[in-house]
């Protein structure tokens, strides 16, 4: 473990940049530092600033696979020009700034002398005031962290080893700056003049979801909401040729609000924090990766919908003809137009949209907000006519469930399992659920872990609530983990939250601090605190998402569910009247709607050991299947 080193204080200030090309200043004038050896050595020390680095790594980090024969001594002659460079005036006395411990050397820097230290405290306070509406406070604070940019972070190091991970890193906290500083500026009224910058970051970050969201609302304030659409289309199409996915809840949605010229779209408001959220249950949630020009191995999610199997026997239902049936999807709707907290699974797709084109029938989405008793005032209008009514994630499932008997005769379809014994809808035989196994889509993410670690590494899971869902995953991590290697060490913590980040962050924190190198999310929003806690300390994350996310290089995999798919499947049997009824549509592996994304960071030969298992699990699935 690196030994720490409180900053000392520095008589002459001075100034250490690292966004934009390396450059140290005193007093404001810049030093000359060498060359680009001893420059490279001095980034170095400052990507580990106040902990001490053992010659040995100094020399590794610098030369990676052809270290000279002499490589210590090198190292101490570059030490000897930067501090020459950096203390001109120390005569005899000890050095400061950069001080020789034991068998290596520690670069002594405080917080505010240090670029990516005040970009940092900048972003964290600016992130604070826009979550408290305090707008223009957030605008002035998001500027003048971005302000301190002067180029690419860690320019002159970009093709360094020792640089790639932070150089993504602060790539990251960068583009996370500038979709903050768009909420501020949407917030008070500045659209027309987003639009040129939304263009070009979408374009250089085709991906991004919560840029392509602020994208479309500028120019639908702007008066253009034919283009704002036609940057939807964009966006889906480049998803579903290069992943084969449909757009996240949050653009979906927005796109309905454009088509429908909802007044609340031209509202200035600010994106709402997990506070500001009205209470819902939030188990899971929607992200996206935006790993610039990523390619993703999907591993078992391959097969079309139609492949799962359910038990549909005794189930048939006589229905009307299928041009007098509806299919309703009752959502609940963001106080925000752009929405960019993450949500519970929601089908508005254009899948859903295919699969009624296809049998004939109508299909509607109506929003339901989060209120209580709009929610249900509107299934209820959705309910009194011969119908499907696909239930999105409600304010409270116990009143739903008390609803759903009052029309016998209305097929409903809940985004969770029916069958469980806890469930509210059990025994409701007008009621259809969906199930997943969770344990075995876990278990592939479990297995790309283990590959990932060596040595005495351990991987960990951070859990939400103890549900069923979220022990099932950690048990399938745990055991595909072990099957990878077995022996593993596995550490596994449950915060009993799945709201709030920073019982996450702490609990991954303790994790990474007891070896973990890879984190297993499994805890709604809460787990975005984990996740990010991994990427700032260069460790490796999974995470648990209906699609991919959005958190950075740091991300490896990611477990999704294609619950567009199960919608699609299950309209298709509600117009042929085979959806079964009281129980759930289940799925697993071999049904193509679960499975695990993989980076393109991970190496290939890991990639193929992963589809190999993922193999493995399918064909057991399918023999399963079949008796």
């Amino acid at each position: 473990m690196p030994v720490l080193y409180e900053s000392c204080v520095i008589e002459a200030p001075m100034e250490f940049r690292l966004l934009g090309p390396l450059e140290v200043a005193e007093n404001g004038r810049p030093i000359s530092l060498g060359g680009s050896r001893a420059r490279a050595l001095l980034a170095l020390l400052l990507l580990h600033r106040n902990q001490v680095l053992a010659v040995d790594r100094i020399v590794d980090e610098l030369w990676a696979e052809r270290p000279p024969k002499t490589g210590g001594q090198v190292v101490r002659v570059y030490v000897s020009h930067l501090r020459k460079a950096l203390e001109p005036d120390r005569s005899e006395q000890a050095p400061r700034v950069l001080v020789t411990h034991r068998n290596g050397y520690l670069l002594r820097a405080a917080s505010d002398e240090v670029d990516v230290d005040r970009f940092e405290a900048l972003r964290a306070e600016g992130h604070r005031l826009l979550a408290g509406g305090e707008i223009a406070d957030a605008a002035r604070t998001l500027e003048e962290a971005l302000s301190l940019w002067r180029g690419p972070p860690l320019q002159d190091f970009a093709y360094e080893a020792f640089a790639q991970q932070e150089i993504a890193r602060l790539e990251e906290l960068h583009l996370a700056t500038l979709e903050d500083l768009f909420d501020a500026q949407l917030a008070t009224g500045r659209d027309s003049e987003l639009v040129a910058g939304l263009e070009q970051l979408v374009e250089a970050n085709p991906l991004r979801e919560r840029l392509r969201a602020q994208l479309m609302l500028a120019l639908y304030r702007a008066g253009r909401p034919a283009d704002a659409l036609e940057a939807y289309q964009r966006g889906r199409r480049i998803l579903v040729d290069e992943l084969g996915l449909e757009p996240g809840e949050t653009l979906r949605r927005l796109e309905t609000r454009i088509l429908q010229q909802d007044p609340e779209l031209d509202r200035p408001n600010v994106a709402p924090t997990p506070t500001e959220t009205p209470a819902r249950p939030p188990p899971t949630r929607s992200r996206r990766m935006a790993m610039r020009g990523a390619a993703v191995v999907l591993l078992g999610v391959v097969a079309t919908a139609g492949l799962v199997r359910v038990a549909t026997a005794g189930h048939s239902q006589k229905q009307p003809p299928a041009a007098s049936l509806r299919v309703t999807l009752v959502v609940s709707a963001a106080r925000n137009p752009i929405d960019t907290s993450p949500a519970l699974l929601n089908p508005i797709n254009g899948l859903l949209r295919a699969a009624a084109d296809d049998s004939a029938i109508q299909a509607r989405v109506v929003y339901g907000g989060y209120q209580l008793s709009g929610f249900l005032r509107k299934i209820k209008t959705a309910a009194r006519t011969p119908t499907l009514v696909i239930v999105d994630t409600t304010p409270n499932e116990q009143a739903v469930s008390k609803l759903t008997p009052q029309f016998p005769k209305t097929r409903f379809l809940v985004l969770d399992s029916v069958d469980d014994r806890t469930a509210s809808f059990r025994g409701q035989r007008n009621v259809t659920g969906l199930s997943w196994d969770d344990r075995e889509n876990a278990q592939v993410g479990g297995y790309l872990a283990g590959l990932m670690t060596r040595g005495h590494e351990a991987v960990s899971a951070v859990g939400g609530r103890r549900t069923q869902t979220v022990e099932d995953l950690i048990a399938g991590f745990t055991d595909g983990a072990r099957a990878a290697r077995p022996g593993i060490r596995v550490l596994v913590d449950y915060t009993n939250t799945f709201e709030t980040p920073d019982r996450c962050e702490a609990a991954a924190n303790r994790q990474m601090d007891h070896g973990s190198t890879v984190v297993f999310d499994a805890a709604g929003d809460c787990g975005f605190g984990a996740l990010q806690a991994a990427g700032i300390r260069g460790v490796r994350g999974i995470g648990v998402d209906d699609d991919l996310s959005y958190l950075g290089p740091q991300i490896i995999g990611s477990i999704v569910k294609r619950s567009d798919r199960a919608i699609q499947l299950a309209v298709m049997r509600f117009a042929s009247g085979q959806l079964p009824g009281g129980e759930d549509l289940r799925f697993d592996l071999a049904s193509g709607n679960i499975g695990l994304v993989i980076s393109n960071r991970v190496p290939v030969a890991v990639r193929d050991k992963v589809e190999t298992f993922a193999a493995k699990l399918r064909i057991r699935d399918e023999a399963r299947d079949s008796r």
